[in-house]
């Protein structure tokens, strides 16, 4: 794990078994949360903290990835991720709320964006997310999201892809 802590700030990147790598970063009030549950399983959990006493995640996105590129992404009360291809992007799940199984291919990401950093929608967001898909495929996930955050200072976001030569199953044409 490589990790970078600042004044307004924790960025992280962690592989995981399947050739996943999971670029996290947490704001004041966010969550970005990566686990490991057993050899062919990780799960990463993008969330906003209660305020006050209140306890638990109420809102979040989040993803379970296998070791061969399956991940089954489930939205409640936050935005979903979105999949980032060379030909486009769009939401996951496709409905906003629920759950959706989608393959991650060499040449794919998966944004994730706690609802306090979608909801600032910061220029720089938006010029992400309505921008070519280049923007985010062929950029450092490490720098990305920390420009990103540097404008938004809440919540929380995740990059997830996997990189080349990933040791497991053989990726799906």
């Amino acid at each position: 794990m490589v990790m970078q802590l600042t004044e307004r700030d924790v960025l992280r990147t962690d592989h995981a078994v399947g050739g996943w790598q999971i670029t996290a970063i947490e704001c004041r009030r966010g969550l970005a949360q990566v686990e490991s549950h057993h050899p062919h399983l990780t799960e990463i959990v993008v969330a906003d903290l209660p305020r006050g006493r209140a306890s638990g995640r109420d809102c979040f996105t989040a993803v379970a990835c296998t070791d061969d590129g399956d991940a089954l992404v489930m939205s409640r009360q936050a935005p979903p991720a979105v999949l980032v291809t060379r030909s486009g992007h769009r939401p996951v799940p496709g409905h906003g709320e629920g759950q959706e199984l989608v393959h991650i291919g060499g040449d794919q990401r998966l944004l994730i964006l706690s609802a306090a950093a979608f909801d600032a929608l910061p220029e720089s967001l938006g010029r992400t997310l309505h921008g070519p898909p280049s923007i985010v495929l062929d950029a450092d996930p490490f720098t990305l999201l920390h420009s990103l955050f540097r404008e938004i200072g809440a919540g929380s976001g995740a990059i997830i892809g996997r990189y080349p030569h990933s040791p497991g199953r053989q990726e799906r044409p």
